[in-house]
């Protein structure tokens, strides 16, 4: 092979060309005469080296013991490598076209390859040309000329350690696969090594989608969580650093929904590796989430009927409380004083003027009653003791269930909107009761004033003065009251007043 600072410059001629492809075609397909009895049990090895020599003297070297491919470049090996996996890759650093540290990265990415044991071979020898080969992702690095045995002994002590993450691996997802809790397993670096089947369950990410470094794509949408996602990037990085977790967030679904999840994590030791792993499980909480967010805002809109000081500020509530909290339209009865007045977002309607259906869950005429569980299309908010006829009727968009909590929330609504519908009529009737004393006192003062005059001027007794007031009121068809006011302004008698 051609080696690291070293270029053929002799000229090659037509013979010698031919006679290269000759041996290299012996090296890649040794006559079958001369290969040991095919053997089900022994390893596959891939080697791949540009000199055709060579290539011969290591699958001849290495046949008792493996069962030898040869490829004559990066990309050609790793074209046999995703066509057949082998056990091994033996392969040159210099070599044209894909060298042999370009073949490592690819290796390393491939999904189906990365676990690959992979031994380099090079001319250059020295700490540093070692320590390169081994940060560029190689198990092993051995300088030309090599001693078979030692090359023999580093490829089985390689094969098996491979063999043995891979046992591990398989075992480790196997128990990762039969928890019903979500997990993550990640290098500190971030970069994903399990994804078990209950988070593909949870978030719709697998594996295959892979493979996967931060930002994450389960990670919230930044223009819609910037917070959340502060939040999450940080906590990432305590993890790796060595801390612990435990909180809430929300997370982007492979469908684009929000999922809420509960999230605790922490560093684990690899078992006889003297490597650490960031392990994070995550539990589904998005109907805990939304429950909560409900209650929190009920709250908020029984406070708000509460604090309502008109009929109009109670309608307001329930048509844009009841229509945020359970996403639907909205439609509000109101009754009161013997009058049933019904309200939606447009405002005041004629109940004749709405849809059937939504008119006959107002009153409780309509006779198809679902099942408890089966989706329904709207929600009534009725208070245990509905003779007055207050209720609520929010339409949802489109069919949907109404959870338990739902229900209860609606309940409690309802009680609060019928008792703020009649603490407003109340104060109201008060305030007209009110209105009418003081009127009734003004205007007996104001008579009281128009007697006077009359008694004065016209020397009339009192008894007198009133009937002449009143026979003028019942004659003239006008209020006493207004009566009394023409005689105060005019002095007159009041028949001409």
């Amino acid at each position: 092979a051609a080696e690291e600072g070293t270029r053929s410059i002799t000229p090659r001629g037509a013979d010698a060309f031919l006679a290269d492809v000759d041996a290299w075609e012996a090296a890649a397909h040794p006559p079958v005469t001369d290969a040991p009895a095919p053997r089900g049990d022994r390893p596959r090895l891939l080697v791949v080296e540009d000199s055709a020599d060579l290539a011969r003297y290591l699958a001849e070297a290495l046949a008792d013991d493996y069962e030898v491919e040869v490829s004559r470049d990066g990309l050609q090996a790793l074209g046999a490598a995703r066509a057949r996996r082998p056990d091994a890759v033996l392969s040159d650093v210099m070599m044209p076209g894909l060298d042999g540290f370009g073949l490592v990265a690819e290796i390393r990415g491939d999904p189906e390859l990365g676990d690959l044991p992979v031994l380099l071979l090079s001319a250059r020898a020295g700490l540093d040309a070692t320590t390169a080969g081994l940060e560029h992702g190689a198990d092993d690095y051995l300088v030309k000329p090599f001693d078979v045995a030692e090359l023999r002994a580093r490829l089985a002590s390689n094969i098996l350690r491979a063999a043995e993450r891979s046992a591990e691996g398989a075992w480790r997802r196997a128990v990762l696969a039969s928890l019903h809790e979500a997990v993550v397993l990640r290098e500190p670096d971030g970069l994903v090594t399990e994804l078990n089947a209950a988070f593909t369950r949870m978030l719709g990410w697998s594996m295959d989608d892979g493979p996967f470094t931060p930002p994450y794509p389960w990670w919230p949408d930044p223009a819609e969580y910037p917070d959340w996602l502060e939040r999450i990037e940080e906590a990432a990085r305590d993890l790796a650093a060595g801390g612990t977790l435990e909180a809430e967030y929300p997370m982007r679904h492979r469908d684009g929904r929000t999922v809420w999840v509960r999230a605790a994590g922490g560093v684990v030791d690899v078992p006889g590796r003297g490597q650490t792993a960031v392990l994070t499980t995550f539990w589904d909480v998005t109907r805990e989430h939304a429950a909560q967010e409900r209650r929190q805002q009920a709250a908020r809109i029984s406070a708000d009927f509460a604090s309502a000081d008109s009929l109009d500020h109670v309608v307001g509530v329930a048509v844009d409380g009841l229509h945020a909290l359970f996403d639907g339209d909205s439609t509000v009865q109101v009754a009161g004083a013997g009058v049933v007045q019904t309200f939606t977002a447009s405002g005041p309607i004629e109940v004749d003027l709405l849809p059937e259906a939504i008119a006959q869950r107002l009153s409780g005429t309509a006779e198809d009653e679902p099942a408890p569980d089966d989706p329904v299309d709207g929600i009534l908010l009725v208070p245990p003791s509905s003779a007055g006829g207050t209720r609520a009727w929010i339409q949802f968009s489109r069919p949907r269930k109404v959870s338990t909590d739902e229900q209860i929330v609606a309940d409690m609504l309802a009680q609060a909107f019928t008792l703020a519908v009649d603490r407003v009529l109340a104060v109201g009737e008060l305030a007209d009761k009110q209105a009418n004393l003081e009127k009734a006192i003004e205007s007996h003062r104001m008579i009281g004033q128009a007697v006077g005059v009359l008694v004065e001027r016209h020397r009339l007794t009192p008894s007198q003065a009133f009937q002449q007031l009143r026979r003028a009121s019942q004659d003239r068809n006008v209020r006493l009251r207004e009566i009394a006011r023409r005689v105060l302004e005019t002095g007159l008698d009041p028949s001409v007043a």
